[in-house]
């Protein structure tokens, strides 16, 4: 019982621990669109004018693809607790078509073997529909929080870089031809940190 209890604890402050976390990094993202937007002067001419574009639209990405990503989970968390209803309900009727319990209407009428396994039926039925929506949102949020964090990623890089490129004044070709190696670079390494992780 207190092994039991520990797990629920330590399931409950680790869930809170994440949700703080995402909500954090949703604030983030927004603070970070808000500032490169409040510090931009359009009345300057800046070369290689397309980074800074292109970082508002990842960074935007980002926080759409966070607050997608939040309603999936809650949407898991909300079927995850109704599935939890059924499995008690489930555990009600597999006692009573064992006959471990009898379950009455009313006083005078008692569930029929026929009801209660057209019941058992109805529940595996809601609990197996309910497996695969956990499911698919664990995929959608999964999915939503690397676009979410790869976003945020280059954002961040075509941000600096357009600052770097109006301070340093770097021709647009450097600048081009640093982008493209800096992310082929990161693709590498992501590749290769997955590869390892495989092997492990």
């Amino acid at each position: 019982m207190n092994e039991d209890y520990t797990y629920k604890e330590a399931f409950i402050y680790q869930r809170d621990l994440q949700t703080k976390f995402d909500y954090y990094f949703l604030g983030v993202i927004l603070a970070a669109l808000s500032l490169s937007i409040q510090t931009y002067d359009s009345t300057k001419e800046y070369s290689a004018f397309f980074l800074i574009i292109l970082s508002w639209i990842l960074f935007l990405i980002s926080f759409l693809a966070g607050f997608f990503r939040q309603e999936k989970i809650n949407s898991a968390y909300y079927t995850a607790t109704e599935r939890i209803k059924q499995k008690k309900r489930k555990e009600l009727f597999d006692n009573a078509q064992s006959g471990v319990v009898t379950l009455q209407k009313s006083m005078n009428e008692l569930w029929t073997k026929e009801e209660i396994q057209e019941s058992l039926e109805n529940i595996n039925d809601i609990l197996s529909i309910s497996d695969k929506y956990i499911k698919k949102y664990e995929r959608q949020s999964l999915l939503a929080y690397q676009i979410q964090k790869w976003s945020f990623f280059y954002a961040s890089y075509l941000y600096i870089l357009f600052k770097i490129a109006n301070t340093v004044f770097l021709p647009y070709y450097i600048v081009v031809f640093v982008s493209v190696a800096i992310i082929m670079i990161n693709i590498i390494f992501v590749k290769i940190y997955k590869s390892q992780l495989k092997k492990e």
